[in-house]
């Protein structure tokens, strides 16, 4: 993005995806853009995306806290949108950040809203099933529930989709492969 994006703004969040490290990299550059258009790294949040996918995440916390502490940007949430995790918190979060550095409200109305919020956070915690993985008995890529529910549950009931799901005799496949055995 170029300076004139940011122009006039009293807060940015910054996306990157917690199961690509390498997105987390490139936030640097971003923060670099943003110093030329006056705009300092405490107005920004770092958020860290798809907090969904548990069990396929590569950036941990600490990495997390060390690229906060490198980069001088004080706020960061881990959200998914998902399963809505943590979204209205980021949201009401910059909305208090923005109307901070406008003057709109003062340090401490700010702080007051902003550990409000922070209670509010919740860490990301697998559903039960999801510790379960299954794989595809043709080509051996992962498969995780939710997408089992999302390309069956037109058919069965949420209930019925974890009896099958955890039933260790039956084979599952990847869509790609289904299709080709079908075919």
């Amino acid at each position: 993005m170029r300076p004139i994006c940011y122009k006039g703004a009293n807060c940015i969040v910054l996306v990157a995806d917690l199961t690509r490290p390498i997105t987390f990299e490139r936030i640097d550059y971003f923060i670099e853009v943003a110093k030329k258009a006056n705009i300092n790294p405490n107005q920004i949040i770092l958020v860290g995306a798809k907090t969904d996918l548990f069990y396929e995440r590569s950036v941990d916390s600490l990495y997390l806290s060390t690229i906060l502490e490198k980069l001088g940007i004080s706020e960061s949430v881990e959200t998914s949108a998902r399963n809505n995790h943590n979204l209205e918190e980021l949201f009401e979060l910059a909305t208090a950040l923005a109307m901070y550095h406008k003057g709109m409200i003062t340090e401490n109305e700010y702080i007051f809203m902003k550990e409000e919020v922070k209670q509010r956070i919740k860490e990301p915690v697998p559903e039960p099933y999801e510790k379960l993985i299954r794989k595809c008995w043709k080509c051996g890529r992962s498969l995780f529930f939710h997408e089992f529910c999302d390309s069956n549950n037109k058919i069965y009931n949420e209930e019925r989709l974890l009896e099958l799901w955890e039933n260790p005799v039956l084979e599952f496949y990847c869509c790609a492969c289904y299709k080709e055995l079908t075919s």
